[in-house]
């Protein structure tokens, strides 16, 4: 037992050597690398000395952007030894980053951001997340807390045709205030909205291929898929599902369903902000009224009455699920993308939106 615990003893000291002339090798070549990036600074890179993670240690670090140069007085680099694919960025509680046009300094409360690569396919990104507590920006609230998480998913046989790729992407976003991200940049006092926006929900991202870091060209957007997005602004809240996917020309194209029982709060929210007129408010809670409740294009009963009991059986097997019915005093507005124009309940809109 002895000469079994001496040799425990050694192995672990050859561990520890091996993982602090790992992590003073790592730091020396990285601190190469900034010093021949003109894009990076940093005033000390360092071992980071932890025994639960291995990596670097940057003192008074910036990177400057097509924004401005972002600058952290303190940054640390890491990957947990079980993990070693996993990358992680812890933020220092303040730091100075280009937002809404202009330098400013942002407070965030344990801040920190990862990355999950595969070397097996040229390191192309697996999964990733933001986590953050509550975010000040000028000394004004900007956010509550944020919590996303992506993750490289299989295709499923819902997928896109040009679709190669899917993220699931999960939010937890709460107390937004745009109006923090919207400083300098509508001086004039522009259209802002004042109350707290979040977002709770899965959803999914489908692309032409997976995204690489540093890669040349991005992945193309091919589809987004929902089967319930909660919006919140203030106490108002709606509730979003449904699925459109890149056309021929590049528009969505595909049927979106907003469900709330806030229709009138939330036009009223909106001319409060000054994006909507305040004498179309009861108009436009009129119109919406009317339009809600139509079926979409994918829930609409086949109209060739000449098939035959048994092909008809075939077609509601196959035909797509009609979204739920909404709650009492609740709307269901259908909002459809088709042949790139846009209309809620039939009745025109405008442009459908583009898809990268």
């Amino acid at each position: 037992m002895r000469v079994f615990l001496v040799l425990l003893a050694v192995v672990a000291a050859l561990l520890g050597m091996a993982w602090l002339g790992g992590e003073t090798l790592l730091a020396r070549r990285a601190a190469t690398f900034i010093a021949s990036d003109p894009l990076i600074d940093a005033r000390a890179v360092t071992p980071l000395r932890q025994i639960d993670r291995i990596g670097l240690g940057l003192t008074d670090a910036s990177v400057a952007t097509a924004a401005g140069t972002a600058q952290f007085p303190a940054l640390a680099l890491w990957a947990e030894p079980s993990r070693p694919n996993r990358f992680h960025a812890t933020l220092p509680p303040t730091m100075t980053l280009p937002v809404a046009g202009r330098m400013q300094e942002v407070a965030a409360t344990n801040a920190d951001l990862s990355a999950r690569l595969s070397p097996l396919h040229s390191m192309a990104l697996t999964g990733a997340a933001v986590k953050s507590g509550p975010v000040t920006i000028s000394g004004a609230p900007a956010l509550a807390g944020i919590d996303v998480t992506t993750e490289l998913v299989k295709l499923g046989n819902q997928a896109p045709r040009a679709a190669r790729s899917a993220y699931a992407v999960t939010a937890d976003v709460s107390g937004l205030m745009p109006g923090a991200f919207a400083a300098g940049v509508a001086p004039d006092g522009g259209a802002v909205l004042a109350q707290p926006v979040g977002a709770r929900g899965v959803a999914r991202v489908y692309l032409d291929r997976a995204f690489v870091p540093g890669a040349t060209e991005p992945p193309q957007l091919q589809g987004l898929q929902s089967d319930g997005l909660t919006l919140t602004l203030g106490d108002l809240s709606a509730r979003v599902l449904g699925r459109v996917e890149r056309d021929e020309a590049g528009f969505a194209s595909g049927t979106i369903y907003v469900y709330t029982a806030d229709a009138r709060a939330f036009l009223d929210a909106a001319a409060a902000a000054g994006l909507l007129p305040a004498g179309a408010v009861p108009l436009a809670n009129t119109m919406l009224t009317n339009l809600a409740d139509q079926p979409g294009a994918e829930a609409m009963p086949p109209a060739d009455t000449r098939t035959s009991r048994a092909s008809e059986q075939i077609q509601v097997q196959t035909r797509p699920a009609g979204p739920p019915e909404p709650q009492p005093g609740e709307l269901r507005l259908p909002v459809e993308f088709r042949n790139g124009k846009a209309s809620v309940g039939g009745l025109p809109i405008g442009n459908a939106p583009r898809l990268g």
